[in-house]
């Protein structure tokens, strides 16, 4: 492979590795804001859940906790689809990805509702359909399976604390133990983070000065809200066709 070939997969790794996790943190940002979970982020949900267990809040606590239940099944079944087509000439993590648009489109049609809470005199807003949350976590963990190396190094966009890790540890090799290309790899990983933190960025501007909860249930109007769900959408999309030209610059003889 020539360096000009070699130079072109390393930027549209990198580009992959960015556009994956700003939409990751819009979807992370999304799910948390209209839907009262984190969609990809499960830690959260279990601490989330067990204290709406305590407070008897217990639709909200099954809600929760369908999700994460739903997540770890989506794991298994990620394990389960690459153990089975691991010897086929299929591109597992595309297929992963092209399911993950999929039931983005489909969470489209599921509306958000809204309700009163008197306890605290404010208007609030949560998914109560569980199907929508569970959704969101099943396309967590397939974000989880399918987005596991970038440029070589290992990472993860749905949640910060790992790459936060590997970027201080490439720090100090670079700047106590000066090895070679651990330079690289925290701006890597520094990209990462900033993309993620973007994509949460540009979810919360958009409620903070555009949205306007329709707290009638006016099920029409909180449609609206999903239609957002398009920018994730499109940015997998770019990611599925980037990699499906890496696939053929890198001369891989498989069908997706």
């Amino acid at each position: 492979m020539n360096n000009a070939n070699r130079n072109k997969i390393h930027f549209i790794r990198l580009i992959i590795g960015l556009i994956s996790a700003l939409a990751s943190g819009f979807l992370d940002g999304f799910s948390y804001i209209f839907k009262g979970n984190f969609g990809l982020i499960q830690t959260g949900n279990l601490v989330n859940s067990i204290f709406y267990l305590i407070n008897g809040e217990f639709y909200t606590f099954l809600t929760t906790f369908c999700a994460i239940i739903t997540f770890c099944i989506g794991i298994y079944l990620a394990y389960f689809l690459e153990y089975k087509l691991k010897d086929k000439k299929i591109n597992v993590q595309n297929l992963e990805l092209l399911l993950i648009i999929i039931l983005l489109i489909i969470n489209i049609s599921i509306p958000t509702t809204f309700y009163f809470d008197e306890s605290v005199n404010l208007n609030r807003w949560i998914g109560t359909n569980i199907l929508s949350n569970c959704i969101f976590a099943f396309s967590g963990a397939l974000i989880f399976r399918t987005f596991i190396e970038f440029d070589g190094n290992p990472y993860v966009t749905t949640m910060m604390t790992a790459n936060m890790t590997r970027l201080v540890t490439a720090t100090f090799n670079k700047s106590i133990k000066k090895e070679n290309g651990e330079g690289k790899k925290a701006l890597s990983y520094l990209g990462v983070i900033i993309s993620f933190s973007i994509g949460i960025a540009l979810i919360y501007v958009y409620y903070k000065y555009s949205f306007i909860p329709n707290f009638n249930n006016d099920l029409p109007s909180n449609y609206i809200a999903n239609l957002l769900l398009i920018v994730p959408i499109v940015l997998f999309l770019t990611c599925f066709v980037l990699r499906i030209y890496l696939d053929k610059i890198e001369n891989k003889n498989i069908a997706l």
